[in-house]
């Protein structure tokens, strides 16, 4: 798939004709599934799905096999990665992953797909197979291609729920459970008769927090709570009644502080012309149930609501309703009082907690312009770092373009040799070779990784692997005539690998075809054979010479004749046998001659006496003998000289 994508990406920038650097991250759990993604590696029956034009493009076919191209395989980079405990790549513009979720749980969809939409960069895409979805998280993507299930990503923010935690969850059997639907059960008498009382007995009440937020609203509080005009707020003091503000803030901040219940009792509420007498109390939410910390539950208790009276005619009625009057008047004052009695101590406590915390932020700026200092520093040791890795980054690219170059060369020099070259690691396993020595063992591309002997070959006597063995266990070279199947000979040479440290890292076997010089040693040696029965066959002396005058071959008749052997001629000119009788510098002259010159001798007569035979006369002839075409003198370079010796004393006897 990455292959695939980096194929289609290279044939758009062709067509807009631009050229952008594009880095695929191609990531599995299975290592061996990432060595062989690596290779590049494909076998002959791709044709089948791949056109031509892509073959030919993006594939170099050799020995069966396609081998992706140079320029398509730097593209990608190949990880091992696991999408649910490995941390996430980042900033990535496209993220293809096909039929993967398929084979994910709940759980871990439910962990992976926050991974995705936190890997790509605003705007990336999402590329999911046909059978998958996003399931609970279509918040995170709107669809491009709802058919073809491309998805682009949105900016959202990101709940405490979908929070990405990067340390993976153990999951195991006992984790892994199946919701099951809900079903209500029926309500007891008990809870039915709590909730009547609830509803029916129990005061209003509201449930807020310390920072005066109602939680919780308890029977009916719309005589005492209205929404205030403006922003929504649920302040407890934003929707309390006006006549209640000041008893009840008094309340709770006692309350606050004392951490136990606080009483305000007999507050008037007026509404209309009915007066009611509230009671305001708060108390700290406790219990033997576990409840958060900070919780205070505000109550009001109404007394019996009574309805103003109006106003009587004689005097006295008046005067009690003013001396009442005066009287809560009164009453408010002193709350209002102690209200700011209150407000004020509150107030100088908080100059008190701002005076310190002013300190404190004076504390901290102070470290905060040390930490930025420090944070300075180690912005220019990271820029120094970084230079020094682009230093390193290109050392590398130019070691890595010398390691390519060295790798083309190493390929085109394999390919050129005619002797087969074989690399094994320790384990005898294929790791290089060349096309010459797969005429010998029959290896493809994708047996490199494989023992070599589960490699089939045409050796007829097959010692190959316990020979390398051999040379494994012992390090001392070994040379061995291997026979094919098909009448081919080869020289098979075994020597350890051994790496620049002089380490021994495996084998290296060499074949060298020696097919036809063991052809020509075999026709040398039936040639010899042959001219030695002739030169055997023939009554007189024969001598064959090489250009340096040494005799390479004595004929039966010269041996008996001159009381000779062939052991004791080898190696020796013709003037060196018997006692120098054939030493004679006007021979020597006519035989050089017939070496540079290629002077053909003819009746050159010589009387001599010869050792057992007394004195005799003999005619000697030379000619130069040419060996088949293309071969050489034993001896020499060049022909060889045939030398006849004629015997004629008795002939010369009877004239």
């Amino acid at each position: 798939e990455a292959y695939s994508i980096a194929m289609m990406i290279r044939e758009q920038m062709s067509l807009r004709k631009q050229e952008h650097l594009v880095q695929i991250f191609a990531t599995d759990i299975d290592e061996q599934a990432i060595k062989r993604a690596r290779v590049g590696l494909y076998p002959n029956n791709i044709a089948a799905d791949v056109s031509p034009e892509r073959l030919q493009r993006f594939f170099i076919k050799s020995d069966g096999t396609y081998q992706i191209s140079k320029q398509i395989r730097e593209m990608a980079v190949f990880a091992v990665q696991s999408v649910t405990k490995d941390p996430p790549f980042s900033r990535m513009d496209l993220i293809s992953c096909r039929n993967l979720l398929i084979y994910l749980g709940p759980e871990l969809q439910k962990k992976v797909i926050p991974f995705f939409h936190y890997s790509l960069k605003a705007g990336g895409f999402l590329f999911l197979g046909t059978s998958e979805t996003l399931g609970d998280f279509d918040r995170f993507f709107h669809a491009i291609d709802r058919k073809a299930k491309l998805f682009q990503h949105d900016r959202v923010i990101v709940s405490v729920e979908d929070r990405i935690d990067f340390a993976a969850p153990a999951l195991n059997a006992d984790s892994i459970s199946i919701s099951q639907p809900r079903i209500d059960k029926p309500a007891t008498v008990r809870e039915v008769a709590e909730k009547l009382i609830l509803q029916e007995f129990a005061p209003p009440c509201v449930i807020i927090n310390a920072r005066n937020e109602i939680l919780y609203f308890q029977g009916k509080t719309s005589d005492y709570l209205e929404p205030s005009s403006g922003d929504a707020s649920l302040n407890l003091f934003r929707m309390v009644r006006e006549e209640l503000r000041l008893p009840l803030s008094a309340a709770v901040r006692k309350a606050i502080e004392q951490r136990q219940e606080a009483v305000e009792d007999g507050v008037h509420l007026y509404n209309g012309d009915t007066l009611r007498v509230v009671d305001l109390i708060v108390k700290p939410v406790s219990g033997p149930f576990s409840v958060p910390q900070g919780l205070f539950m505000v109550v009001f208790e109404d007394r019996s609501p009574r309805k103003l009276e109006l106003p009587a005619e004689n005097a006295s009625s008046e005067l009690d309703e003013r001396d009442q009057r005066l009287m809560e008047t009164d009453r408010e004052l002193q709350a209002t009082r102690e209200y700011l009695q209150s407000t004020v101590e509150q107030l100088e406590t908080t100059i008190e907690e701002l005076r310190s915390t002013n300190e404190e932020l004076e504390s901290s700026n102070e470290e905060l312009h040390s930490t930025n200092e420090e944070l300075e520093t180690a912005k220019e040791e990271l820029q120094s770092v970084n230079e020094e890795l682009i230093t390193v980054n290109s050392e590398l690219q130019s070691k890595l373009d010398e390691l390519t170059r060295s790798n083309d060369d190493l390929n085109n020099l394999l390919a050129a040799v005619e002797v087969g070259i074989i690399f094994l690691d320790t384990q005898l396993n294929i790791l290089r070779f060349n096309p010459a020595s797969t005429h010998l063992i029959n290896l493809i591309q994708a047996d490199i990784g494989r023992p070599m002997a589960h490699i089939v070959n045409n050796v007829t006597d097959d010692h190959l692997v316990a020979d390398a063995q051999e040379v494994l266990e012992t390090l001392v070279p070994r040379e061995v005539e291997v026979e094919t199947h098909d009448n081919r000979h080869y020289r098979v040479r075994i020597r350890p690998y051994r790496t620049i440290e002089n380490t021994i890292d495996g084998l290296v076997i060499t074949f060298t075809d020696i097919t036809e010089q063991k052809r020509s040693e075999i026709q040398n040696s039936r040639a010899r054979q042959y001219v030695e029965s002739i030169v055997d066959t023939v009554r007189d002396p024969l001598l064959v010479l090489d250009q340096n005058l040494h005799i390479v071959l004595a004929s039966r008749a010269f041996n008996q004749h001159y009381q000779t052997r062939q052991d004791d001629l080898n190696g020796k000119t013709l003037f060196e046998v018997g006692n120098g009788e054939w030493d004679f510098a006007r021979l020597r002259q006519q035989l050089e001659q017939v070496v540079s010159a290629n002077q053909p001798l003819e009746d050159f007569e010589l009387e001599q006496e010869f050792p057992g035979q007394g004195k005799r006369k003999v005619r000697l002839t030379a000619r130069h003998i040419y060996p088949e075409a293309g071969q050489k003198a034993e001896t020499g370079q060049g022909p060889l000289i045939l030398l006849v010796i004629e015997d004629f004393t008795d002939h010369a006897d009877r004239r």
